[in-house]
């Protein structure tokens, strides 16, 4: 039997049933039933859906989604992607995406400084008004072999063959087109030998020439 109930404690809208409760008019008000339902009280309105409350609105923010699992929760800080507690992404007047966490990598887009690639908030690379490539090995790959590469001790480049025809070490500059042909260029001056021969060698001492 359809009925509605009225007492000091609300209204009740009853389907079919004395037990199947449709709906529930009071300090807490409640519409559907118990695995599909809309709940509104003081605190905020719950929507929930197979069980699981999908839509939140509480204290300004917005929920949407289960809260234990993947959910965007939005109020007037920004916007917030989350796998349970794990922030994901926020967007706000700054932009996080990526777990920021130990040893997580992520991108921060600063509105006014640029984009910056990071490891927990410690900056790998910044791209703004300047460009700051920080630790470990930069290499530049054409997609078929390394091209140009820093690292913490030498400065390499090689050509479309994969000759190191470029080396910077401490003190030390060597332009090659071979390992037998090569200028190298330190602090004593100036060595170009080729075909694997010292031809000539520039310093507090000079020689141009040699026996091979």
């Amino acid at each position: 039997t359809h009925k509605a109930t009225v007492t000091s404690g609300g209204l009740k809208i009853f389907s079919g049933h004395a037990s199947d409760t449709v709906a529930v008019f009071a300090a807490t008000s409640i519409i559907g039933s118990s695995t599909d339902k809309v709940t509104i009280d003081n605190s905020g309105i719950t929507i929930r859906e197979n069980n699981v409350d999908t839509i939140q609105i509480a204290s300004g923010i917005v929920a949407v989604g289960d809260v234990a699992n993947e959910h965007i929760s939005m109020s007037t800080a920004g916007m917030t992607v989350r796998d349970g507690a794990t922030v994901l992404a926020n967007f706000a007047a700054d932009i996080t995406l990526g777990e920021v966490g130990s040893n997580k990598r992520n991108v921060f887009i600063d509105a006014d400084a640029g984009i910056k690639i990071r490891n927990n908030t410690t900056d790998i690379a910044s791209f703004g008004a300047d460009v700051t490539l920080v630790g470990g090995t930069v290499t530049l790959n054409d997609g078929t072999r390394d091209r140009l590469v820093f690292s913490s001790s030498d400065i390499d480049m090689y050509d479309e063959a994969g000759t190191n025809v470029l080396n910077i070490d401490t003190g030390v500059v060597t332009l090659a087109s071979s390992t037998a042909d090569k200028l190298v260029i330190n602090s004593a001056g100036f060595t170009l030998t080729e075909n694997s021969q010292v031809r000539a060698i520039f310093g507090a001492t000079s020689v141009i020439g040699s026996d091979g």
